[in-house]
C-alpha cells in the first residue's frame, strides 16, 4: 500500500476514534457527525 494511502486511513482512523470517544454525550453530537464525515471522506481518499 502507498504511503500516502496509509497517512489518509491513520486520520480516517484517528476521526473514527474521535466519533467512539464523545458518542454518548449529547452535547457532543455535531463533533461527532462531523469526524463521522471525515472518516467516509478519508477512506474514500485512498
Amino acid at each position: 500500500m502507498k504511503a500516502i494511502t496509509l497517512q489518509w486511513l491513520e486520520y480516517a482512523k484517528a476521526d473514527l476514534k474521535s466519533c467512539e470517544n464523545n458518542i454518548n454525550d449529547d452535547f457532543l453530537t455535531n463533533i461527532v457527525a462531523f469526524h463521522s464525515q471525515q472518516t467516509v471522506e478519508n477512506v474514500s481518499r485512498q
